[in-house]
């Protein structure tokens, strides 16, 4: 998966689930300020970023900003700023290494899961966006693991 548009996307998704737990303006500011972190970041001329590193960090602030949906308790304000620049810096990164800066305009309108899933959260169904954070969780590591093991077909080889 060396396209940038799933990273983005389910890093935008993951925000936008750890966000319904947060007050509304919280999650506003939130959802604004990785907008603003990953289009800076996406358009900044960066040199000498390694495609692995950019992805490895993508995957591990997926699987972080999903697991904090488990802390008990709703956001606070800091937190919620801090996971959207942290997710927006990684979205940015990813689509400068591949795809271009049109790629992170792909993945960011997932953060509109952050409406329904305030909905969901007051008629106390919270748990249905624990299990969906955990899904990303599973499928965040499952990444990781593979570019941790070469796996014939997505490197070059000495037959390429």
């Amino acid at each position: 998966m060396r396209g940038a548009v799933l990273p983005d996307a389910l890093l935008a998704a993951a925000i936008g689930m750890v966000l319904s737990y947060a007050e509304p303006k919280i999650a506003r500011q939130a959802v604004v300020a990785m907008v603003m972190a990953a289009l800076i970041v996406a358009l900044l001329p960066w040199a000498g970023v390694s495609d692995d590193i950019a992805f490895n960090g993508c995957w591990i602030s997926i699987l972080l900003t999903a697991a904090s949906v488990h802390i008990p308790g709703a956001p606070n304000v800091w937190l919620s700023r801090g996971l959207a620049v942290n997710a927006g810096f990684w979205a940015g990164l990813v689509t400068h290494v591949q795809g271009g800066a049109f790629t992170v305009m792909m993945g960011l309108p997932l953060l509109i899961l952050v409406v329904p899933g305030q909905m969901i959260v007051k008629r106390g169904w919270g748990i249905a966006i624990k299990v969906a954070c955990s899904w990303l969780i599973a499928i965040a590591a499952l990444e990781i693991g593979l570019m941790m093991v070469p796996t014939p077909g997505y490197a070059p080889d000495h037959m390429d």
